[in-house]
């Protein structure tokens, strides 16, 4: 386990850590698989959306409200980890089950000259599963 500089965090905080500096999902992988305490479910694991759904479940997680309103669908996390954009992750010892997500954060911005900068912002996403548009008015 990488320490950060410090040897009074517990594996836990420096797991949490790792997890956190990883920058794609298979970092977060193979960091996961050194701790017998985590056990990562990837695309191979759920052959489909409601396999995905009784796996979670039969874990406590409840899924009664998803796919309701804002809520996600099941078939959208199904499709994350199926495209390998997401992992599962779930602790041994308390039962937790975390979702780990590869993010990309870009900054385009244009020199206007005399010290000033646009930036170009996401005004808005559509939700595929649902058609929903959510407005976000942040950087890429």
């Amino acid at each position: 386990m990488p320490s950060f500089g410090t040897d009074r965090i517990s594996t836990h905080q420096q797991m949490l850590l790792s997890l956190s500096k990883a920058s794609e999902v298979s970092e977060v992988v193979s960091l996961v698989e050194t701790d017998t305490n985590y056990n990562v479910f990837a695309e191979t694991d759920f052959p489909d959306a409601n396999f995905l759904e009784r796996w979670l479940s039969n874990h406590g997680v409840n899924t009664f409200g998803w796919g309701i309103g804002k809520a996600k669908p099941i078939a959208t996390l199904f499709k994350e980890i199926s495209s390998r954009q997401s992992v599962l992750v779930k602790n041994s010892e308390t039962g937790l089950i975390r979702r780990y997500v590869r993010v990309i954060r870009v900054n385009v911005k244009q020199t206007m000259g005399k010290g000033k900068h646009r930036y170009l912002i996401e005004g808005s996403q559509e939700i595929e599963a649902t058609g929903q548009i959510r407005f976000r008015n942040m950087l890429l």
